[in-house]
């Protein structure tokens, strides 16, 4: 089985840490943009921002629901901030 890109920067317990929508991001990141993963994962920064990142989507994630979206609606806002970011050539 192929190895998946986040296991290169995570570990299994900070993949999972991550919740639904930053397991989202980090396999989004890790896959089609690997020179800034590295980068960051290098300097030390990249675990830290994902986690911030992934509060902030879940935070995000809470917001759209309580204001009436359904699941899958807002699940739609979500995969846009994710996918926000273009794919590394």
């Amino acid at each position: 089985m192929a190895q998946k890109a986040w296991q290169k920067y995570l570990t299994k317990e900070q993949y999972d840490k991550l919740g639904p929508d930053g397991r989202m991001l980090a396999d989004y990141w890790t896959q089609f943009l690997p020179k800034m993963c590295k980068q960051m994962h290098a300097a030390g920064t990249l675990v830290p921002t994902l986690q911030q990142n992934a509060e902030a989507l879940e935070d995000y994630h809470v917001e759209l629901l309580q204001s009436g979206l359904r699941e899958y609606e807002a699940l739609e806002f979500i995969k846009e901030q994710v996918y926000s970011l273009p794919m590394e050539e």
